[in-house]
């Protein structure tokens, strides 16, 4: 928990720990415990890039968390490559990019109709 602590006070985004990554791999109840942590360590900074585009306090904290959700449904996180794809924070801020923006996708889908059913004026 020092790491998410740390996290706020310097570097918006920590020192990618591969040894977690490696944990979450390997599953079992190790891999869980690394997962919990991996995610309370970037919970602040995905929470605080979220917040930097302008939606409230709880909003922001509802980006996070289903952030973090679609991720672990997805099973993202385990896949991330230490050679392949450079550093976890580029491929954390590149799938919140994408998370955000479907976010956005979705709420104005809404916003103009989508999902009503539209029922004829003339009988």
């Amino acid at each position: 928990m020092a790491d998410a602590d740390a996290s706020r006070a310097g570097s918006p985004f920590p020192n990618t720990r591969w040894t977690l990554i490696e944990e979450v791999r390997g599953g079992g109840a190790v891999g869980e415990r690394a997962l919990a942590e991996l995610c309370a360590i970037y919970w602040y900074p995905v929470y605080a890039y979220a917040r930097r585009g302008g939606p409230a306090l709880p909003d922001a904290e509802d980006i996070a968390q289903g952030f973090f959700a679609h991720l672990l449904a997805r099973g993202d996180l385990p896949k991330a490559r230490r050679a392949a794809r450079g550093r976890l924070r580029s491929f954390l801020l590149a799938a919140l990019k994408h998370y955000i923006i479907d976010l956005h996708r979705k709420q104005s889908a809404q916003k103009r109709g989508g999902g009503a059913t539209f029922i004829p004026i003339d009988g």
